[in-house]
């Protein structure tokens, strides 16, 4: 291999390395379950993740719905009338961290009272990586310079040669 493609080659290597190491690592959203059974929620008090998605599944007799206090989430706004059967599930994405009460509007009410549940949102941890900085001599320059000097200094074009081959 010449010296000139060995300097390319460690040249593109290295940025190579410097862009994956300042590319952002995909954080995979989770996601969490609570079981609607008869009159109650289970699990009835989560923790999750900014970006995590939670989905209630109805498996209970009766029609429910799941109705956050401060209405930023509702499976069944007509409920009751409409509200989720047998099977029926509903999923909802916590974006921002904070306590999201829920209640059921058949079996419950705001603030906890009756069927209610709490779903509690952690900030998602952020991890920044920040590239080395690198310097790669340009092969063109280190072709076309390397021959005056070896012109004006022996000693020092080979003392430059052997840095690049040994």
């Amino acid at each position: 291999m010449t010296v000139r493609r060995f300097v390319a080659l460690v040249g593109t290597i290295t940025i190579v390395a410097a862009a994956a190491a300042a590319w952002p690592s995909p954080s995979g959203a989770a996601t969490a379950a609570v079981d609607i059974q008869d009159s109650q929620f289970v699990a009835a008090a989560i923790t999750v993740t900014a970006g995590d998605t939670v989905t209630w599944t109805e498996s209970g007799k009766g029609g429910h719905s799941v109705t956050a206090d401060d209405a930023s989430f509702d499976s069944s706004p007509s409920c009751p009338g409409t509200c989720l059967g047998n099977g029926s599930t509903f999923s909802h994405t916590f974006a921002t961290p904070g306590v999201y009460r829920y209640y059921c509007r058949v079996h419950g009410a705001p603030n906890g009272q009756g069927m209610s549940g709490t779903v509690t949102v952690l900030a998602a941890e952020t991890t920044t990586t920040t590239a080395p900085t690198t310097t790669t001599a340009d092969p063109a320059t280190t072709a076309t310079t390397a021959a005056p000097m070896a012109a004006a200094n022996p000693t020092t074009a080979v003392s430059a040669t052997a840095a690049l081959t040994g």
